[in-house]
């Protein structure tokens, strides 16, 4: 079967202030300001207006004033954040190099565990996130031990798919609603 062709069209959304004037201040920040690391790989928003920033180094939080840093000493599972989502219930979904975990303001919990004994090869790294219209999380990335690099999270119920499911491959390079 021949890949089906598609066009994609830019689309430019304008962005104002609170009094519609289209001006932007733009200020770069690092360790020196409060960032856990200088390498960022995502950002996300939560429902507050709370700036999220993943990257090597750990999770931190912008209130527009200050950062909160959260790491291995906080109960996130990894330092090496790779995708941010914040769902519609304003839990935040942290995929990183060494599996998946989520925040629900208070507390970390693991979704998907690393394996022990992993090589560099072998672990499970969740590079894509998206919320479908049901509301479960859809999460992607490398294939881990099992093969699996797919994965469907609903509630308490996880189901993983890979090559043994019918994937091409053990790699998932983005995940897009229809």
């Amino acid at each position: 079967n021949a890949p089906q062709s598609f066009i994609i069209k830019p689309t430019t959304v304008p962005l104002k202030n609170a009094n519609g004037v289209e001006s932007f201040s733009f200020k770069r920040f690092d360790v020196g300001d409060g960032l856990s690391g200088n390498v960022t790989h995502c950002l996300a928003v939560d429902h507050s207006g709370n700036l999220w920033i993943g990257g090597l180094g750990g999770l931190d939080k912008y209130d527009g004033t200050s950062f909160t840093n959260f790491s291995i000493a906080n109960g996130l599972g990894s330092l090496r954040i790779s995708r941010l989502l914040v769902d519609s219930g304003g839990t935040v979904w942290i995929g990183s190099w060494d599996g998946l975990y989520k925040y629900d303001g208070k507390h970390f919990s693991t979704v998907i565990e690393p394996k022990k004994g992993q090589t560099e090869n072998s672990r499970i790294g969740i590079y894509h996130l998206m919320q479908g219209p049901d509301g479960s999380i859809w999460a992607g990335g490398s294939s881990g031990v099992d093969n699996s690099s797919f994965y469907c999270i609903k509630g308490d119920s996880i189901k993983h798919y890979g090559t043994k499911e019918g994937l091409p491959e053990a790699y998932i390079h983005g995940i897009a609603s229809l």
